[in-house]
């Protein structure tokens, strides 16, 4: 394999690293997929919630569901609860670690070749090929390439050592198994107390099981405790198993790309920062990185200039809508307890849920918050003004 010549090598074997491989492969390029871990990977810190726009975009039919998601119970930090049912499914709860062993299993079905247990130590870009250098069972490796994909998630080096910066803002989550019974739908807490500045879940996954999580910038897993002995004290949970901590990236990357290497998904910054959902921008990310490379590789050209086509259409396509999902982030996370109570009355009112029916979209949230701070009752209780979240342009 060191002397193989790849089209693409693709480092992380995540939604966007397994979707870029099995994209590429498809279109009968020589591909290599690299993991570090093992596969199937253990221990994914991910709700595993992706709606249902993604399994049509993305062709996920085959992919096993553990739950459906039509209802979500809102509470807020008085405990006033506000309920929003959709007629048909709005998402799909999946094993996470199922979920990538099938994107990767895809991808080799495509053609592409696949090393886990392999890590990067290193990757030199001369004029002619990228050499990523892996340590792999116990065994070193120089493996050529004309292009190199980083999808190797938020916290790996690999986007410095390309001479690239990585995002410079991001938040915690933490999560845990629970068991027990009566997780009937899933439940969301807002509140200070529980998730300051954001929010947290129950997501019941079936078989008297469910997944407990939140994000907040710091402190995620003692909040996790307090959420846990709270919900201990109000539902009927046996156990606490598998408590997870990790950090997710907050906007945008400076820049996506350099000379014949490209960086997708949260390595990229490629997350929804309403909900910190990375799955479905990702995929994106790697749809549109694919079409560049399949122009790079008929062209045998590698340098910026075309590369530089893969950063001005994912900014285009997901930019607006990180952003303005980073400045109501920004406003939310000064809104004390009593005024997030305020909100849930507010959007509780006639008027307000027929527009959020009419405007809500699972993983494109620009139109309903748009469409929210049009209202004064909520311009005044986040103290805005309209051109304060005028998100037309990137900032």
């Amino acid at each position: 394999m060191g002397f193989t010549m790849f089209d693409a090598i693709i480092i992380g074997s995540g939604p966007a690293g397994s979707h870029a491989a099995y994209l590429l492969a498809k279109m009968r390029y020589k591909v290599l997929l690299i993991e570090g871990r093992k596969t199937p990977k253990q221990s994914i810190n991910c709700s595993g919630i992706i709606g249902l726009e993604a399994f049509r975009e993305f062709d996920l039919w085959d992919v096993p569901v553990l739950n459906r998601i039509n209802k979500f119970k809102f509470i807020s930090p008085s405990g006033k609860p506000f309920i929003y049912q959709s007629d048909s499914d709005l998402a799909f709860v999946v094993d996470r670690s199922g979920f990538d062993y099938y994107l990767t299993s895809r991808a080799i079905s495509a053609g592409a070749s696949f090393l886990d247990e392999s890590w990067v130590r290193k990757i030199l870009i001369d004029e002619n090929e990228v050499n990523v250098c892996i340590q792999s069972k116990g065994r070193s490796y120089k493996l050529r390439a004309k292009v190199g994909v980083i999808a190797a998630g938020y916290s790996s080096p690999l986007v410095e050592m390309v001479g690239l910066k990585s995002p410079l803002r991001f938040i915690e989550a933490a999560q845990a198994d629970v068991y027990g019974s009566g997780f009937d739908h899933t439940d969301v807490y807002l509140g200070n107390r529980i998730a300051p500045g954001s929010f947290a879940w129950l997501i019941p996954l079936g078989n008297e099981r469910g997944l407990v999580g939140l994000t907040t910038e710091k402190n995620s897993v003692q909040h996790l405790q307090f959420l846990l002995n709270k919900l201990k004290a109000e539902k009927n949970i046996s156990r606490v198993t598998n408590l997870q901590h990790s950090v997710i990236p907050l906007g945008l990357i400076p820049k996506a790309f350099t000379r014949r290497i490209l960086v997708v998904g949260e390595a990229a910054g490629q997350v929804k920062t309403t909900t910190n959902g990375g799955i479905y921008y990702g995929m994106i990310g790697a749809e549109i990185a694919a079409q560049v490379l399949k122009k790079a590789i008929q062209k045998n050209r590698f340098d910026e200039e075309i590369l530089h086509q893969y950063d001005q259409l994912w900014r285009a396509k997901l930019g607006p809508e990180i952003q303005l999902g980073l400045k109501l982030r920004e406003m939310y996370s000064h809104l004390s307890d009593s005024k997030i109570d305020m909100l849930f009355s507010i959007v509780s009112m006639d008027g307000l849920l027929p527009l959020i029916k009419k405007n809500l979209n699972f993983d494109w949230h620009k139109g309903l918050i748009l469409s929210l701070i049009t209202k004064p009752l909520i311009r005044r209780l986040f103290g805005i003004k309209l051109q304060n979240v005028d998100c037309t342009q990137e900032s």
